[in-house]
């Protein structure tokens, strides 16, 4: 029942709008009690994998194949993970839906929660070791990215400006983790006396 956000995702994040669309989704995850699941799939995904690779070993065994017996168990970890990988897109989708439908109770725009499942989406591209670690938690796709852009087409808040002062705490606590973060040089270049 805790949020944790990440330094990387608030310097990351292009203003306030797209911080509060990560927020509202994160929020979707807890209202749908998600972790919690995900402990047991993870779990069943394990239990699968184990039981195929024992059944593999011991058919390679009996026919004398070993090289079959290794293969089989090998295809059964992948239907598990494919298995557990299926269910987490599922949550990432649920919890777009509850993230839209919080934005548009507390009457605020979706268009940052869209902007920051592109900016995910373009992460995508990068071999997983340049990924951002946000990416290799929260799986894309089409079908989410596409949710959210017609969620966005369709609420009457999709207009509805960041107030002001949201953006400007915003400004500051992404240029305090730069100051903190960067080196003195750098943060100096970027951030002018005035």
């Amino acid at each position: 029942q805790r949020l944790f956000v990440t330094t990387g995702l608030m310097r990351r994040s292009g203003d306030a709008n797209q911080l509060i669309g990560v927020i509202a989704h994160e929020i979707g995850h807890i209202a749908g009690g998600h972790l919690a699941r995900t402990h047991a799939a993870l779990e069943q995904a394990g239990k699968t994998a184990f039981i195929t690779q024992i059944i593999g070993l011991a058919a390679g065994i009996l026919a004398g194949s070993p090289g079959a017996g290794i293969a089989v168990a090998s295809g059964g970890g992948q239907v598990a993970e494919r298995t557990f990988l299926n269910y987490s897109r599922g949550q990432e989708q649920a919890a777009d839906q509850a993230g839209v439908n919080f934005l548009d109770r507390a009457g605020i725009s979706s268009k940052g929660m869209y902007d920051f499942l592109n900016i995910l989406s373009n992460q995508e591209l990068l071999h997983s070791s340049r990924q951002d670690p946000y990416v290799l938690t929260h799986p894309l796709t089409r079908g989410r990215i596409a949710f959210v852009r017609q969620h966005v087409a369709s609420s009457r808040f999709s207009d509805t400006p960041t107030s002001p002062k949201f953006e400007e705490m915003h400004r500051r606590l992404v240029a305090k983790l730069n100051g903190y973060m960067d080196p003195p040089g750098k943060t100096l270049r970027d951030y002018k006396d005035t």
